[in-house]
């Protein structure tokens, strides 16, 4: 409408300020001891609008930042540890610095996603953190005592991140990314194949 109310915050407006609402038959449905948490994205990513000074006032507003490139590399590392556990004979992950080294590969594709391929450009082109841990998760799909970890590490990005391009431009924007990571730290040749598990 002209005041650019949204019906959403407006609801939960009215739950907070009056404990209740009215039901389609005019009837007061009243509630007790509820608490409203919610996650949101900024409002100036797509599809967004901001929130009215009115609502957040009634507001325990926390603003929690993605974590900085050492923290994710940090928190990935341990997930590493863990998906890699049972790597009983490739002495190569049995290397604490080797699984470190891995996390920074990860971090450092999902921030070159994150930065040439901006959700303003698709919607559908959101990055977060959450793509490294399916990365990982992906890994624990495959025998990894009989697979290559960075063959496998390599055809996970590509479903993770190479996967959403919306034509071949953009399919070989994620490949230059790819390759240029994969070849500088750890002297790998990146390859687009069919990979079955």
């Amino acid at each position: 409408d002209k005041y650019d109310t949204i019906q959403l915050i407006s609801f939960l407006q009215q739950l907070i300020t009056y404990s209740g609402f009215y039901d389609d038959d005019l009837e007061w449905i009243g509630l007790e001891r509820i608490q409203i948490v919610c996650s949101m994205n900024p409002s100036t990513t797509v599809g967004r609008y901001p929130l009215t000074t009115r609502f957040t006032a009634l507001m325990r507003i926390v603003n929690i930042s993605y974590p900085s490139r050492s923290q994710l590399q940090l928190i990935y590392s341990c997930y590493l540890d863990g998906a890699l556990a049972d790597l009983g004979q490739h002495n190569t992950w049995k290397l604490k610095a080797n699984r470190q080294k891995l996390s920074g590969t990860l971090v450092d594709v999902y921030e070159q996603v994150k930065a040439k391929f901006p959700q303003d450009e698709y919607s559908h082109y959101i990055t977060t953190p959450r793509d490294i841990t399916k990365w990982i998760h992906g890994l624990m799909r495959y025998d990894l005592n009989t697979c290559d970890l960075l063959e496998v590490v390599s055809y996970e990005s590509q479903r993770l991140f190479r996967d959403k391009a919306v034509d071949q431009s953009a399919k070989s924007r994620f490949d230059k990314i790819a390759e240029s990571l994969f070849k500088a730290h750890w002297s790998y040749k990146y390859e687009t194949k069919l990979l079955f598990t």
